[in-house]
């Protein structure tokens, strides 16, 4: 039996019942998880590798899941990138462009397909109580950032935590948010390493308030 069917996920789509939240369970380091996403481009998978490669220095690559664009990607290269068990596709993921809007004409290819994906399931993953850290398959990894941006959180009180990209770019390389009800935000300045990190669970944050 291949690892593939051995892992109990033969359609790997997150919109089975049960395997969202089965994969996040599992992978999860008390409470927290990494959420990286690929496409099928050779690029794409090489990146979506040497971040692996780098989470497996810091002894991260347990903690993480991959959203590939379909089925296929998983099948061909999830289990060699980040193992049998830690890649996904979703039926959710857009076919058509939403609009004929200029810049979907102009840029419309897979990575306008995860946008919407990618933020549904961080939100699902919220709801089921999990601390999300979604991260670019090009961010640079060389420390583990998950104590000192647990500190900020508990300093801060903080839900979201983004990290600025500047002066390269105006946009955010990584994204990170604990399941509270109260959002509020903390920004990180640009540093060496371009990585933030989700804050405690559900269940430890309830634990200080209390």
């Amino acid at each position: 039996m291949s690892a593939w069917a051995s892992s109990g996920y033969q359609l790997r789509d997150l919109e089975t019942p049960n395997t969202l939240l089965g994969v996040a369970t599992r992978r999860a380091r008390g409470g927290d998880l990494i959420f990286l996403a690929t496409g099928p481009d050779a690029t794409s998978l090489a990146m979506a590798q040497n971040t692996v490669h780098m989470l497996a220095r810091l002894g991260l690559q347990g903690h993480a899941m991959l959203l590939a664009d379909s089925l296929e990607t998983c099948e061909r290269v999830g289990e060699r990138i980040l193992g049998a068990d830690a890649c996904f596709w979703t039926s959710r993921m857009l076919v058509k462009r939403p609009s004929d809007s200029i810049s979907l004409q102009k840029f419309w290819d897979w990575r306008f397909r995860f946008y919407w994906a990618k933020k549904h399931y961080v939100a699902e993953l919220l709801r089921l109580g999990f601390s999300v850290l979604q991260a670019d398959t090009d961010t640079v990894w060389v420390h583990d950032p998950f104590p000192a941006l647990h500190d900020i959180v508990a300093a801060t009180n903080a839900s979201l935590v983004v990290q600025q990209d500047k002066p390269l770019a105006i946009q955010t390389r990584t994204l990170t948010l604990t399941p509270t009800l109260t959002l509020t935000a903390a920004l990180i300045p640009t540093r060496t390493t371009r990585s933030s990190t989700p804050g405690s669970s559900m269940r430890d944050r309830a634990a200080r308030r209390s």
